[in-house]
């Protein structure tokens, strides 16, 4: 009988020592995710506030799994708090960058449009014929970066031959290609970007030329590609509001590398005028490239 009861006891304070170790660990799991989102907010755009800012949708993802760990232990008061906190991180996202708000346009023309990434100067043929097999409306197709002794190409082709097209000079490191097409009688620029590792001090000046750019425009613009930092970065919202453009995707979790991969920056943006939609984007096998080539539905 006395055996039996310290077996009872023994088993009671394992699960009291448990109860605790989970106690501690929730609360510590409150603490920090919400002195990141807040942090986030209220940081700077450099050093490490941009990596605490970058990783806002990561916050998200922990959090709501928590939640459903707390809703299954039935830790009814601690799944009240991650509600809360779930929903302060849905806002740090979608209040600022309106990537978990946009809305996907059905009606009207659809245009497809390939993007291809760092691109070896020896494969623009095998990219030009797979955006062929695809009848593709236009392909973008940005080139590695350029080293020593190697020729970086940068091009938007389309069905019909552009109207205008260029390279818009944004910093000693870093330009981007335009063209400008006929799509159902109204001219519409393009704008294929590959910010992929800028920093944040080269950020500043990219955007700027690049909100220049955009501003003297006189016809609908659409700029899309890797554009090196998170829907929600203060540079990229500052560009957005200045512009008047809008963020069309919803969170690409990627940088191109990889279909999915959920430790990365969501990089990857379409940016349009208010009236453009995006239907789709679909990740195609890398083939010989060093990013997988991504077709965006864009409907008009």
């Amino acid at each position: 009988m006395l055996i039996k009861l310290k077996v009872k006891f023994m088993g009671y304070l394992r699960q009291r020592k448990n109860e605790r170790r989970t106690d501690i660990i929730l609360k510590g799991i409150l603490f920090v995710m919400f002195a990141l989102i807040a942090a986030s907010f209220y940081g700077g755009s450099e050093g490490m506030f941009y990596y605490i800012n970058a990783l806002r949708f990561h916050y998200y993802l922990i959090i709501f799994v928590t939640l459903i760990y707390c809703l299954y232990r039935r830790f009814f008061m601690y799944s009240f708090f991650f509600v809360l906190l779930l929903v302060f991180s849905f806002v740090s996202i979608g209040y600022s960058s309106g990537v978990l708000f946009n809305m996907t346009k059905k009606d009207g023309r659809e245009i497809s449009l390939l993007y291809v990434n760092a691109v070896d100067s020896s494969n623009y043929d095998d990219v030009l014929s797979r955006a062929k097999s695809l009848d593709t409306d236009f392909v973008a197709v940005n080139g590695q970066r350029k080293q020593e002794g190697s020729e970086t190409v940068n091009m938007i082709l389309g069905n019909a031959d552009a109207l205008r097209e260029g390279i818009i000079r944004l910093s000693n490191n870093y330009n981007s290609y335009f063209a400008v097409f006929d799509i159902d009688n109204k001219e519409v620029v393009l704008v294929s970007v590959d910010f992929s590792g800028i920093s944040m001090k080269e950020a500043k000046i990219v955007y700027a030329n690049l909100a220049e750019f955009v501003n003297l425009q006189e016809n609908p613009v659409i700029v899309f590609g890797d554009f090196g930092l998170s829907a929600w970065n203060k540079r990229l919202i500052n560009f957005t509001n200045s512009t008047n453009l809008e963020v069309k995707n919803r969170i690409i979790l990627t940088d191109g590398k990889y279909r999915f991969n959920i430790f990365d920056i969501p990089t990857i943006n379409v940016l349009g005028y208010k009236n453009m939609g995006l239907e789709k984007v679909s990740f195609l096998p890398k083939g010989h490239n060093a990013k997988h080539p991504i077709l965006f539905k864009l409907v008009f």
